[in-house]
């Protein structure tokens, strides 16, 4: 009868798979960090001078993670504290994902994403912006863990969080008043 121990295990294989163990449980503490935050209801109030409306959703992005983003970013920036927004909401900004490349597997995760950033004036109607943004972002090899749908998801992040820092600077560049 074989009977096995940890003192019938090479030494190697042991720290092999003490290594293993530790990267993944850091791949699950980590993946709480990197999940997406809480949502508040998006019918509320945004602090910021646009009416808002973010569509679309693919590969784990959804309309309320890219919303939330935008927000955190505009509110962040400080730059468009200048426009009075006392008689409502003078700008309508419409956000609409329409492609997010992500792979299935690969060793370094590269997501690519495509949105049309649409900004108009409210009282008239005129349309300020139409760009698409394009945007791309390659996860290393252990960000995000060792489980490939933790490493596509902080990918994706990766690649709204520039898009959005894209679109805002689309927005900047058109010194809003």
């Amino acid at each position: 009868m074989i009977q096995f121990d940890y003192r019938s295990v090479p030494r190697p294989l042991r720290v092999i798979v003490i290594v293993c163990n530790v990267l993944m449980l850091s791949s699950m503490t980590s993946s709480k960090e990197v999940m997406s935050p809480e949502f508040q209801n998006s019918q509320n109030e945004h602090p910021i001078p646009f009416a808002l409306s973010v569509r679309g959703a693919s590969a784990g992005i959804q309309a309320e993670y890219f919303e939330r983003s935008v927000v955190d970013a505009i509110v962040a920036s400080d730059v468009f504290l200048n426009i009075d927004d006392s008689d409502g909401k003078p700008y309508s900004l419409d956000i609409r994902i329409i492609r997010v490349e992500a792979p299935s597997f690969s060793f370094n995760m590269t997501v690519d994403m495509n949105v049309v950033w649409a900004l108009s004036r409210s009282t008239d109607g005129e349309q300020l912006l139409h760009e698409k943004v394009q945007s791309t972002f390659t996860g290393g090899m252990f960000e995000g863990g060792l489980i490939g749908a933790n490493r596509v998801r902080v990918a994706a992040e990766g690649a709204a969080r520039e898009n959005v820092r894209r679109g805002l600077e689309k927005i900047v560049s058109l010194n809003l008043q």
